[in-house]
């Protein structure tokens, strides 16, 4: 998980009075209180993302009292659809044996960004960066990463989260621990590679998701008994951060937020909604009348055009020498 946006902003006593109260969002209630997490294998696939989708809907969140359905606050949206993504990686991780180890929402340095999924087994240490991009292009090559049009730093966060993970796992095992670090794409409409991401001495592997299972598997690089030391250090808070890691249960932080998220308003597609206006008489929500969809006008292409104008000329020279061959019976009869 990146940081998006800056922390919480101090409210105005007087305007925090002032305002009225909203209807209560599923989801939002009040839940355990944190305790101190000593292992991260509990750890449930976009927990940090679901947290910030929680507290930020809380603030300032909202249901249709019409419909029941929430709308989510702006803040909201993009934290929800990146948590919509590790959930659907932490699925295909779920897929592997148990001779993997699977952790999900590290939290590193000060504790206010995490890294989303890492993963451990004989076949190496993985650090997996999810993007949510359903439906877009990608485009790959050296340190250049394009989604659609627009260019994206993943090389260079996916290589300096290896390299972070790298260096914390080899200080708190006591041995060299290299890294490989993997974005993994969901549901993207294609990739293209026009040549090998390039991580500044880091393993790159740009992949859709669905190919995530294969990605971490292969040849043996640790033996049985290096797995369980660097499994037993990367399970700690204390190896990715300093200080304490205390949140709330992981399991109620998931059952609140899909309480929340299955009677969310589609932010891509969403609904109409007419409030009545304010009046002395009862309120009445009025509906509008679909718009009748204008005739599509079809201009011919530049190749149908042409052609058009080819077979102008060729009537207007047959009809020259039809005119030319009727002069010439006539005259000689």
């Amino acid at each position: 998980m990146e940081s998006q946006g800056g922390g919480n902003q101090a409210v105005d006593q007087t305007a925090a009075e002032q305002t009225p109260a909203r209807p209560h969002t599923p989801g939002a209630g009040r839940r355990a209180a944190p305790r101190v997490i000593r292992d991260l294998r509990g750890n449930v696939p976009g927990q940090g993302l679901m947290i910030e989708v929680l507290r930020r809907q809380a603030e300032s969140g909202e249901i249709v009292p019409e419909t029941g359905a929430v709308l989510l606050t702006d803040a909201a949206v993009p934290w929800r659809i990146g948590a919509l993504g590790e959930i659907q990686v932490g699925a295909h991780l779920a897929q592997l044996g148990p001779e993997w180890t699977v952790l999900h929402s590290v939290p590193v340095g000060k504790g206010e960004s995490d890294i989303d999924h890492v993963v451990i087994s004989q076949a190496g240490v993985f650090t997996i960066n999810t993007k949510r991009h359903a439906g877009q292009k990608i485009w790959v090559a050296g340190r250049g990463f394009m989604v659609g049009n627009h260019k994206q730093p993943y090389i260079r966060n996916a290589s300096h989260e290896a390299k972070r993970a790298e260096k914390m796992l080899s200080l708190a095992t006591g041995m060299t621990v290299p890294v490989c670090g993997v974005i993994a794409l969901v549901d993207p409409a294609s990739i293209t590679r026009k040549a090998p991401p390039e991580g500044d001495g880091v393993e790159l592997r740009i992949i859709d998701s669905r190919d995530l299972c294969a990605t971490v598997s292969g040849r043996p690089v640790f033996s049985v008994e290096q797995v369980a030391v660097i499994v037993a250090a990367a399970a700690q808070p204390g190896t990715w951060h300093a200080g304490p890691h205390s949140i709330e249960e992981p399991a109620e932080i998931a059952a609140a937020f899909h309480a929340l998220s299955d009677r969310v308003v589609d932010e891509a597609t969403p609904p109409v909604i007419l409030r009545p206006r304010a009046t002395s008489s009862p309120a009445t929500t009025r509906t509008r009348q679909p718009t009748a969809a204008k005739p599509r006008v079809v201009r011919p292409g530049k190749r149908a055009q042409k052609a058009k104008e080819k077979r102008q000329a060729e009537i207007i020279k047959l009809v020259a020498v039809c005119v030319g061959l009727t002069i010439w019976y006539v005259s000689t009869h």
